[in-house]
């Protein structure tokens, strides 16, 4: 069962943090530097991964996620373009980047807390649902 994608009436705390937010913010605080990993917690395995500050989150589980114990490659464009690495973000910060298809992304989900892992950018610990997804090139082999 997925749960359903936090907003701001959760007692969650869920916040996508627009990209020219991340930027004044780092003109702010251009001297301060960080170095610290975050905890993923990734549902509904259970599995829990850290990635750096900073870092793409798609990048940080195909790193550490995608591929080991039985779980197959990631096999999505990885540029917002189909919609494969859609999540729910459940509690956590992440920098969302605006480039990406609104067939990937719909706006509507974008204010329910759905991400795409490769427009996220890590900001805090967090707890993402992946969806159960299809491989979006064998929907295009059929066709």
């Amino acid at each position: 069962m997925n749960p359903a994608p936090s907003n701001k009436t959760c007692s969650s705390h869920t916040e996508v943090v627009l990209s020219e937010d991340v930027r004044q913010e780092n003109d702010t605080h251009q001297n301060e530097v960080r170095h610290e990993d975050y905890e993923v917690r990734i549902e509904p395995d259970g599995v829990t991964i850290r990635i750096p500050h900073g870092a793409q989150l798609l990048k940080g589980l195909r790193d550490h996620y995608y591929g080991r114990d039985g779980r197959g490659a990631f096999p999505g464009c990885r540029s917002g373009g189909c919609g494969y690495c859609k999540a729910s973000l459940v509690k956590g910060s992440i920098d969302h980047k605006s480039t990406y298809s609104k067939g990937a992304l719909k706006d509507d989900e974008r204010e329910h807390g759905y991400i795409l892992m490769c427009q996220s950018y890590v900001l805090s610990d967090m707890v993402i649902w992946l969806l159960p997804q299809e491989n979006p090139f064998l929907r295009w082999r059929r066709k």
